[in-house]
């Protein structure tokens, strides 16, 4: 991950620990802090669990927050997206089910200075994973993450601690989407899609 000062400076490198393996999949940040979560990955020296790291904004070497152990590696576990809320780390991770018909969705909360994980919610079972990414509107204590295509929609109510699915169908592009108090925009082939948070039908704008 690479991180570029708005001031014009030299950008930085955020290099994850040796340790650690895969590409970084999501990213959230703080006043101190970015915190980054990345792939399993597997290879000559076996597979390894995805992981949540953070490291200084002002410099200094990536420490762990918290590593997802107790997932089967074998089916590549991945971090979709990291959000702050109050103080809180909520991470959204995927893995490939076991007989490959689709992927388990969990969310997971964790404090952002490290310790134990704990899971609040899933396995969920759905077709599709996720992404990356969440736009989070704490007036209605919901997160949103999706799937680039626009066909899966993950409503997370973290107040809760359960998850809705929203089915778009649309042929959106890019990671999608931007939001406001009513509605999330998704930018389409073919125009600007409008999803209501409320649940209503999206539609072309």
């Amino acid at each position: 991950m690479t991180i570029v000062p708005k001031d014009g400076a030299p950008a930085d490198v955020f290099v994850l620990p040796g340790d650690s393996s895969g590409s970084v999949s999501a990213a959230e940040q703080d006043e101190e802090f970015v915190y980054c979560g990345n792939f399993t990955s597997s290879g000559a020296n076996g597979t390894q669990s995805p992981s949540v790291h953070r490291r200084p904004k002002k410099g200094g070497p990536a420490a762990l927050v918290s590593t997802f152990s107790e997932l089967d590696a074998s089916y590549n576990p991945q971090i979709y997206a990291i959000v702050n809320v109050r103080g809180t780390l909520h991470v959204a991770l995927g893995a490939l089910l076991t007989n490959g018909t689709g992927y388990e969705h969990l969310i997971y909360t964790m404090p952002p200075a490290g310790g134990p994980h704990q899971r609040v919610v899933g396995p969920i079972m759905r077709l599709l994973q996720a992404d990356g990414g969440m736009a989070c509107d704490e007036a209605l204590s919901t997160c949103y993450y999706w799937s680039i295509p626009g066909r899966l929609l993950m409503a997370y109510d973290y107040a809760a601690a359960r998850v809705e699915e929203v089915t778009m169908g649309i042929p959106a592009d890019g990671s999608g989407p931007v939001q406001d108090a009513q509605a999330l925009y998704w930018p389409g082939r073919d125009g600007i899609y409008r999803q209501d948070k409320l649940g209503r039908p999206s539609h072309a704008d």
